[in-house]
């Protein structure tokens, strides 16, 4: 009874802990630079309550392969922000 009792304690555990992932991932970070203006230098590195969508909302380019590191993200003539894709409010 006392293992049924950590097997089940250990899932809640689990459960919780990757709802509180799944959360965070939903919010998601982009490295980013407006499509107007010109160039691949990305210039922000989040949006908050933004999801990428394929019908109407605002384009954007950004850096692919963004790691979360906003000095990256931001630095001088990086060039990194060379693919488009569109954002709308989550």
């Amino acid at each position: 009874m006392k293992k049924l009792k950590m097997i089940v304690a250990s899932v809640a555990v689990l459960a919780i802990v990757g709802s509180a992932f799944a959360f965070k991932a939903k919010v998601g970070r982009f490295c980013i630079l407006d499509i107007e203006a010109s160039g691949t230098n990305c210039t922000t590195y989040t949006l908050a309550n933004q999801k990428i969508t394929t019908g109407a909302g605002l384009e954007w380019k950004y850096y692919p392969t963004f790691d979360g590191n906003p000095t990256t993200c931001t630095a001088a003539n990086n060039g990194l922000c060379t693919a488009t894709f569109k954002l709308t409010t989550d």
